[in-house]
């Protein structure tokens, strides 16, 4: 298969296999934002009463508040990790197909960069989405999907906006 094709086969595979486990693991995420979040000086929160808390207060549906947004990095941002890793391999190994620990540490360091780059946008949306159930009722911005939050941000606080946090990130 070409080179352009593994680069495919690898983005796709590593996409699905990320987004299946973004779904799965989507509601511990979300209780390790909040609590992330939970500024109580007395106590720190626990992953059972913030679980609690949040299914209390805003239902059990809310521990998938920002599923589309974990979809969409998921897929775009291990998706580009494992796409251009498998460019970056076929482009540093020998004639028989090997790479050293220092070529593989290389492009992966290369494919994790891009793949950051490439997915803040989402990584940015996520994190929103599932911040905003702790706000006050009229500060929450009640994206309605990934695709509509991204195209808030943009619009209402410019394109820029989508890489904030990015150098960080990478």
């Amino acid at each position: 298969m070409s080179s352009s094709g593994d680069a495919w086969r690898g983005f796709l595979a590593g996409s699905l296999a990320a987004v299946t486990a973004g779904c799965a693991t989507h509601p511990i995420d979300l209780v390790k934002v909040r609590m992330q979040l939970n500024v109580t000086r007395n106590q720190a929160p626990t992953i059972m009463g913030t679980t609690k808390s949040i299914v209390a207060k805003e239902g059990f549906m809310a521990l998938y508040d920002g599923i589309t947004g974990s979809i969409l990095r998921q897929f775009v941002l291990i998706g580009c990790r494992l796409g251009f890793y498998n460019i970056f391999k076929k482009m540093f190994e020998d004639e028989k197909g090997k790479l050293s620990f220092t070529g593989k540490f290389g492009c992966g360091l290369l494919a994790g960069a891009i793949g950051a780059l490439v997915g803040n946008p989402a990584d940015l949306t996520l994190v929103r989405m599932q911040a905003d159930g702790r706000l006050p009722p009229h500060e929450r911005r009640n994206y309605c999907h990934a695709g509509d939050a991204v195209y808030r941000i943009a619009r209402e606080e410019g394109v820029a906006a989508l890489w904030r946090g990015t150098v960080s990130t990478m």
